[in-house]
């Protein structure tokens, strides 16, 4: 009896070790990670079902589930595997910083089709997911290139309405024209702006900001690419955060966490790295005379975004960036920390400003002499064929006549002919006339009076409104935000093989199941994703 019960046992052991491995349960994924080298992906729960009970590959395949396997690596080695997944971007860096780069057009392409023949040829992926994810790829570059086609509308419109002339025009009179002040306002404003609309865009709009107020024009650049650095991880409210991590499957816990791991660490390199960020621009010497003021004003900035990091992993950079703008403003309107130059700093920062304003005025000369060159040359050309033309019909129609007959009809021709445009001379711009342009627009400066409050407020409603409508859209106690983004479908389209496309009443558009390949889905809320709402709108 001992000796058949305990026959029996061992048998109810096997049978449930048989189990484990050919019918895995889809609950218990670390079970089946342990005994099987593959997992089941499937649309539905009743596939699931289908696949944790099938017997046999024919009843199996019936399920429509894909089956991944565990073990992604190739077959020479480890080293081999970390060397072939990163050659496409080793190719990428070579073809880029060659003596004669490609064009980011075909350099990408190029490195991308080479990341689907390693994944292909090397590693050994399932091509049907392979070709699914290069059409999910496709359709997620429409979520940063919707965000910078905003990003630009909105600043190009805030320069035809002369919003961004006006901003500079207060911009230096809150300064005074002192370029440890302009240097932190702008500070300030460019971790607002990559905050709202990311991608670099602080370069492109305060670069002109700090050339018109008589910076250089290399410096302003490689100084404000530098500011940019320490709100990038915030960008577009938050989007290399809740996109660029988004394909690993975090949940909102671990997005937060990565905000406050990189709060601290902004935080802390922008208070170290500021004041010698500024020397790009700003003579040491001038630096270190205002370095209170640098500190408080980084403070200002950074100390809101620390903290906001720690809430939110879309708002640190834009309310961070609102709230420095106001503090330094504040602390330059009352001149806090602020020394004024002395003779000798004046008459150095003065000598750099007329180099980089020279410099600049050159380099306007010589691109206008040059179109002036081309311009006078294909005129002269112009001109010499038509008088070839001429001559040679007079030749042809009065071949019989006399000389004199001949000559006089050339001179006749040689008075009616138009006198060649003579080659212009370079000329400074009138840059006074650009400006008295502007300042009719504009009108007087007012002084501090509720009219001049309401002019700011009406000026600047274009950087104000922007930051009111992304916290009406994304803060919860709002209720927007979950209707922005439901996916319930309001109809949808199967098209065939390519996936189902599905669209909600607020507009998320959805290709799921691609190329039929389960799970395999692409989303795109385009009213949450910071383009039409609330650039364009």
């Amino acid at each position: 009896k001992h000796s058949q019960n305990a026959i029996r046992t061992k048998n109810k052991i096997n049978n449930s070790i048989n189990q484990s491995i050919y019918q895995p349960t889809m609950s218990d994924s670390a079970a089946t990670t342990e005994t099987l080298d593959f997992i089941y992906v499937c649309q539905t729960e009743a596939e699931k079902q289908c696949a944790s009970t099938c017997v046999g590959v024919d009843a199996c395949n019936l399920c429509h589930c894909a089956v991944v396997e565990n073990d992604a690596s190739g077959p020479w080695g480890d080293f081999m595997d970390v060397f072939l997944g990163l050659l496409p971007i080793i190719i990428l860096l070579i073809v880029t910083i060659k003596k004669n780069p490609w064009p980011t057009t075909q350099s990408l392409p190029f490195a991308a089709a080479a990341m689907f023949l390693v994944r292909t040829m090397y590693f050994g992926s399932d091509p049907l997911l392979s070709a699914g994810c290069v059409i999910k790829g496709l359709h997620e570059a429409w979520t940063p290139l919707s965000i910078m086609a905003g990003a630009i509308f909105l600043f190009e419109t805030m320069e035809s309405t002369y919003c961004m002339p006006y901003m500079m025009r207060e911009m230096k009179a809150l300064t005074n024209e002192h370029p440890v002040a302009e240097g932190m306002i702008l500070f300030s404003f460019a971790t607002m702006v990559e905050g709202a609309s990311g991608f670099g865009t602080p370069a492109a709009l305060g670069t002109p900001m700090l050339v018109s107020m008589g910076h250089p024009a290399l410096e302003s650049v490689v100084m404000l690419l530098v500011f940019n650095t320490f709100a990038t991880v915030w960008g577009a409210v938050g989007t290399p955060i809740w996109f660029g991590f988004d394909m690993l499957g975090l949940s909102e816990d671990d997005f937060l966490e990565i905000s406050q791991k990189s709060g601290i660490a902004m935080s802390v390199a922008a208070i170290l790295m500021l004041p010698w960020v500024l020397t790009i621009l700003i003579p040491w010497r001038v630096v270190r005379h205002n370095l209170l003021f640098v500190m408080l004003a980084t403070i200002g900035t950074v100390g809101p975004l620390l903290g906001l990091s720690f809430i939110s992993y879309e708002f640190p950079a834009l309310l961070g960036g609102v709230i420095g703008c106001v503090l330094t403003g504040l602390l330059s309107r009352f001149r806090v920390g602020l020394v004024q130059l002395s003779e000798e700093d004046e008459a150095l920062w003065m000598e750099r400003r007329a180099s980089a304003t020279e410099m600049m005025v050159a380099k306007k000369d010589a691109a206008e002499l040059e179109s002036s060159d081309d311009r006078y040359s294909s005129d002269s050309s112009k001109t010499s064929i038509h008088d070839d033309h001429a001559s040679a019909e007079i030749e042809e129609r009065h071949d019989d006549e006399d000389s004199e007959e001949r000559d006089a009809e050339l001179a006749d021709v040689a008075l009616n002919e138009q006198p060649q445009p003579e080659k212009p001379t370079a000329s400074v711009p009138d840059q006074t006339e650009e400006e008295a342009e502007i300042e009719a627009h504009l009108g007087p400066r007012k002084s501090l009076s509720p009219r001049y409050a309401m002019e700011i407020i009406l000026r600047v409603l274009p950087i104000w409104g922007v930051v009111v409508l992304l916290i009406l859209t994304r803060v919860e106690t709002f209720g927007i935000k979950e209707h922005l983004i439901d996916t319930e479908p309001n109809f949808e389209i199967v098209l065939g093989s390519w996936g189902i496309f599905r669209l909600s009443r607020t507009l998320v558009f959805q290709l799921n199941h691609i190329l039929s390949y389960p799970n395999l889905n692409w989303t795109y809320q385009f009213l949450y994703v910071p383009f039409f709402m609330p650039f364009i709108f």
